[in-house]
């Protein structure tokens, strides 16, 4: 009898590779769409045109767009993911394979003000744009993921 364990494992791990960098590439979708459009906050004049701001807890105000021009994913190979199966090796006798990486998917920005709106200052409340973005398509993510 021939074990195929270790050819089905890389295919495991390729396969959630690419599903873990689809589910990054939605959010990030997701995320700029959060960061567009009409907010409700205080109105004022600026270089000649008129202004909205954001209110607390409604995402941030698109002034120039580099926020959400900077919002990217990476996606991490990691060690520590194990997987409960027949060995790695040809043989197939009673041993635990594991995959080599943990899939894992970032979003967010290098913005240093980014971090800022989400979870507020002294002087400002939170205008969080991320993490709900992120809670709200929640449940699509695990289907890509699926």
């Amino acid at each position: 009898m021939l074990w195929y364990g270790s050819n089905v494992l890389r295919k495991v791990e390729a396969t959630m590779s690419q599903k873990v960098e689809r589910a990054c590439i939605f959010l990030q979708g997701e995320v700029e769409k959060k960061l567009t459009g009409a907010r409700s906050g205080k109105q004022y004049k600026r270089g000649g045109k008129t202004h909205t701001a954001s209110a607390p807890g409604e995402p941030p105000t698109v002034d120039y767009g580099r926020l959400r021009g900077s919002i990217t994913y990476a996606t991490d190979m990691g060690q520590n993911s194990a997987v409960r199966s027949p060995a790695l090796d040809e043989d197939g006798i009673n041993k635990v394979g594991k995959l080599k990486h943990r899939q894992r998917g970032i979003v967010g920005t290098n913005v240093k003000y980014g971090l800022m709106l989400e979870t507020g200052t002294v002087n400002m409340q939170p205008r969080p744009w991320l993490k709900n973005t992120y809670l709200e398509n929640k449940g699509r993510i695990k289907d890509i993921l699926a």
